[in-house]
């Protein structure tokens, strides 16, 4: 078995050497990512008869998988494990994961996606350590062969890709016919700030390095941009400083990702609760009128999501929580119709979150209006306890307009973002790629989600709008870009949505792979002969210098819950 694991320029050079060989005929393929959609592209690839070259740029597979090993899926395996996949397993003698279990992102790591990158790697080049930094068409420029214009020049015109090892070495692979990128969002969040730009010091606070490890392996951090190992690997970022016996936690967002800190945090104060005081600030953008802030679904068939969704409603609308003071063990205050301007250190190390917010309902008719989301007006009330007024905050009345807002100015010792992802395209920003002015997703996937979740709102069925197993699986024809044979799969094809299954994504691959066999393999013709598909092949050739080095961002899928 060829050995998968190597990290290092040398990597590249196997690859290199591979795709150099006069004795493999067959069309290569480059599969960005070594997540769960970008190993289950790189598997049906090789099934299908595929030369694969896949490249993670994490430093082991499945990387930001990893980054969420202690979050536990909603979904079984049933629904994580493609047939490809478990085929594969099988092939390699491995035992098949349980296909009710609902797995850990660990487990789903160590028992499905580690063993499918083994089997890969016996007829396929898995780099690690390597990012792809541009891919381009040949010789031709992005304004170059445009098909609508009647040119047809980059159907003939293989791939090429420029590589980054870890060590900095760059290498180029040449004549690829397709390339699928399955790079994922996660590692590329969303901003704080309001309207979703910067707010005024978060990119400072975001390029703060990251603090050392104790002896134990531990590290108190301040920020956060994912979901925290509370419990665990991350426990002290929760813990009181020296000599306090308090610690405030801040957190943004209104997802499942901030449920599941909430839940955590609710947990680590339990567990502890005689020797420090967990106090948290809970930001969300709906305001009060808007009910509670996740949608309960009627026999919801994922279980665990109903527990979460249950338990973080009942925080965000319970009387305590809800009217501005602290809610039961441990205290919660949760602030609705938020936008932040500001975020900054403070002399004593603190992180200050400055901004507007509705002001919390007083009435009793007001407060069941949240607890329900019928509409009620808003009197004007105190600032909350604990937090004050911030003198130089703007009241955005521009923004929201029907709400009575109020600055605030708070300090906390963590601050965690759980506000979403973005896709980044820089690795294909000399293709033509159509993107949605919205989501920025691939246009065409795009436009038919929100057509289905438009007509899903229109005919009333909340539950078909709002839950993400009542996804149809796309076409083909919705999977194409502009760029022939270039591909966007996985997450990262759902843009800043983040209603993608891992069930979508292996349709999402049996569809491309299914394309690119007709297309480059050649379908049989009457006669039993596959068909020329004219497609140009160029001498392959390796370039290699020594570059500055760049950080990698590790591919992976944002987690279930």
């Amino acid at each position: 078995m060829r050995e998968w694991v190597d990290t290092s320029a040398a990597a590249l050079a196997l690859a290199q050497e591979a795709a150099d060989s006069p004795a493999d005929e067959r069309p290569l393929i480059l599969v960005v990512g070594g997540g769960p959609i970008g190993l289950e592209a790189a598997a049906s690839c090789r099934y299908a008869g595929f030369h694969v070259t896949l490249a993670e740029q994490g430093d082991q597979i499945a990387s930001s998988v990893r980054a969420w090993s202690h979050v536990r899926l909603f979904t079984q395996n049933s629904l994580n494990n493609s047939p490809d996949g478990l085929r594969a397993l099988e092939d390699l003698g491995w035992a098949l994961p349980a296909p009710k279990a609902c797995p850990t992102g660990a487990e789903f790591a160590d028992n499905y996606l580690e063993p499918l990158a083994r089997w890969l790697a016996e007829d396929a080049d898995v780099l690690l350590s390597t990012r792809v930094d541009s891919i381009s068409r040949g010789s031709l420029l992005k304004g170059e062969g445009i098909k609508g214009a009647g040119d047809h020049s980059r159907d003939r015109t293989p791939f090429r890709a420029l590589l980054v090892s870890a060590d900095g070495e760059e290498t180029v692979l040449e004549d690829l016919a397709a390339v699928i990128d399955c790079s994922g969002t996660f590692g590329n969040g969303n901003f704080i700030g309001r309207g979703g730009a910067p707010a005024v010091g978060e990119r400072r606070l975001r390029a703060e390095p990251l603090p050392s490890r104790d002896r134990l392996g531990k590290a108190r951090d301040h920020f956060f941009d994912g979901i925290p190992d509370v419990l665990h690997a991350d426990v002290a970022s929760f813990l009181p400083r020296a000599g306090s016996r308090h610690r405030t936690v801040a957190i943004v967002g209104g997802g499942y990702s901030a449920a599941t800190t909430i839940h955590n945090l609710l947990d680590l104060a339990a567990s502890r609760s005689h020797t420090f005081a967990i106090e948290v600030e809970w930001l969300l953008r709906k305001p009060f009128a808007a009910g509670p802030p996740y949608l309960e679904l009627e026999d919801d068939l994922l279980p665990s999501r109903h527990k979460l969704v249950t338990m973080a409603n009942h925080v965000a609308t319970s009387h305590e929580g809800a009217g501005g003071g602290f809610g039961p063990t441990p205290p919660v205050r949760v602030h609705r119709g938020v936008s932040i301007s500001q975020v900054h250190r403070d002399a004593e190390g603190r992180l200050v979150l400055k901004g507007v917010r509705e002001r919390p309902p007083s009435s009793p008719s007001a407060q069941a209006a949240v607890a329900t989301g019928a509409p009620a007006a808003s009197p004007a009330a105190a600032p909350a306890e604990g937090t004050k007024p911030a003198e130089t905050a703007e009241v955005a009345t521009d923004l929201k307009p029907d709400l009575d807002l109020e600055p605030f100015e708070i300090r906390v010792d963590t601050l965690v973002s759980q506000v979403g992802y973005r896709p980044s395209y820089d690795l294909a920003s000399e293709l033509q790629v159509h993107l949605c002015y919205a989501s920025e997703g691939p246009m065409k996937l795009a436009s038919s989600l929100l057509a289905a979740r438009v007509a899903a709102q229109a005919s009333g069925d909340a539950s078909a709008a709002g839950d993400c197993l009542k996804q149809a699986p796309p076409g083909p024809e919705l999977l194409t870009t502009p760029e022939p044979h270039f591909y966007v799969l996985g997450s990262k094809s759902y843009g800043r949505a983040s209603s993608f299954l891992l069930s979508i994504g292996h349709k999402q691959v049996e569809a491309v792979v299914g394309m690119l066999k007709d297309e480059l393999l050649g379908a049989p013709t009457a006669d039993g002969a596959a068909a020329d598909n004219g497609a140009a092949k160029a001498p392959r050739e390796a370039v290699t210098t020594h570059p500055e080095t760049s950080s990698a961002e590790p591919e992976g899928e944002a987690p279930a819950s």
